[in-house]
C-alpha cells in the first residue's frame, strides 16, 4: 500500500458483478492510460464475486468495499446503484491523502490518457472540472429531455426542476476535482439535502451536481464533449486503422473518453467505419482492442 505523502492524482470507478464486463473494460483502460500518465487506480467493490475481486484488485492500487459515507434513509439504501451514486460524493473518504480526484462510471473507457491529464490538470488547487453534455452532434429526443427533467424533479421542488432542466445538463458519469475543492462538502450535504425531500423511484447523483453548478454556482472548468462522450446522443465514428472511436461529425476528431450511456450496453451496435463500411461491436475499450490490425 502507498504512503500518502506518495499518492498521485487518482481515477475512481465502481462496479458490482452485473456490470463485470464493463469493470473490466474501464479498468483495463485506465491500465493503459497509466503507462504514459502518473496517476493511480481506485476501484470501489459494489458486490464482486471472490474471483472477479481477486482480478479487479490485482490492477488497482487501491481497492476498497463500499460503505455508506453518512446516514441515509432506509427506503434509499438498497441496491448497487444507491451506494455507488453515493460513493461518488465522498471519493476523498474512501481514497483518502489524493492531490485530485476523478471519477469515472465502469460504463465508460478512455482512449489514452490526454483526457485524463486534462481532468486532472483542470482540477489543479482547488478546481473542478465536469463536461456539459453539449455538441454539435448531439440529438436530443424528447424521451430524453423527459428523463432529464423527471431526475431533476424527483429531488426538488418544481421551481428548481424548471431552472435545472433549462440549463445544459452535465454528465456526472465523469469528473475530477481537487481534494481542496468545495464540490466535496458540497456534494455531501446537497446529497443530504435532497433526501429530505426525494420522491420517487431513484435519487439521481446527477441532479444533485447540476444543482451544485447552477444553484451553488460552484466554479468549474467545462472540458470538451470529447472528455465524455455521450453515445446514446450521437453514436460515435469508428478510425479502424488506429482502433479509436471519434467524434460523429467532421472532422472526427479522436474522442479522449467513450461513455456507453445506452441503456443495453453489451449489445451489438453499427459502427460508421473511417472507409465507409459499418461495424457490428460493442461499445467497449476490449471490443475496440480486439480489431483486427489493417
Amino acid at each position: 500500500m502507498n504512503s500518502e505523502a506518495n499518492r498521485l492524482p487518482i481515477a475512481v470507478t465502481a462496479g458490482d458483478e452485473g456490470y463485470l464486463p464493463l469493470l473490466q473494460s474501464c479498468v483495463d483502460s485506465l491500465v493503459e492510460a497509466r503507462q504514459s500518465l502518473a496517476f493511480q487506480i481506485g476501484v470501489i467493490d459494489l458486490g464482486l464475486s471472490p474471483e472477479s475481486r481477486a482480478a479487479i484488485s490485482a490492477k488497482a492500487d487501491f481497492f476498497v468495499p463500499a460503505s455508506w459515507p453518512f446516514a441515509t434513509r432506509p427506503d434509499f439504501a438498497a441496491g448497487a446503484f444507491a451506494l455507488a451514486s453515493v460513493a461518488k460524493a465522498a471519493l476523498p473518504d474512501y481514497f483518502p491523502g489524493h492531490p485530485v480526484y476523478m471519477w469515472i462510471d465502469c460504463d465508460a473507457f478512455v482512449q489514452g490518457p490526454l483526457g485524463v491529464s486534462w481532468f486532472f490538470n483542470a482540477a489543479l488547487n482547488g478546481g473542478t472540472a465536469m463536461v456539459q453534455s453539449i455538441d454539435r452532434a448531439y440529438v436530443m429526443q424528447a424521451d430524453d429531455h423527459a428523463w432529464v427533467r423527471d431526475r431533476y424533479a424527483m429531488a426538488y421542488p418544481d421551481d428548481i426542476a424548471t431552472k435545472l432542466a433549462s440549463r445544459p445538463y452535465i454528465n456526472s458519469g465523469v469528473f475530477a476535482a481537487s481534494a481542496s475543492s468545495k464540490l466535496w462538502s458540497l456534494f455531501k450535504q446537497r446529497y443530504l439535502d435532497a433526501l429530505s425531500a426525494w420522491s420517487g423511484p431513484r435519487l439521481s447523483d446527477q441532479a444533485i451536481l447540476n444543482y451544485i453548478a447552477v444553484i451553488d454556482r460552484l466554479p468549474y472548468h467545462n472540458l470538451p464533449s470529447s472528455c465524455n462522450w455521450i453515445c446514446h446522443l450521437a453514436r460515435p465514428h469508428l478510425d479502424q486503422v488506429n482502433k479509436l472511436f471519434t467524434e460523429a461529425a467532421f472532422p472526427y476528431r479522436h474522442l479522449q473518453i467513450v461513455h456507453n450511456t445506452h441503456r443495453e450496453k453489451l449489445i451489438l451496435r453499427p459502427v460508421k467505419q473511417f472507409d465507409g463500411k459499418v461495424r457490428k461491436m460493442r461499445l467497449t475499450y476490449h471490443d475496440l482492442k480486439s480489431i483486427e490490425a489493417l
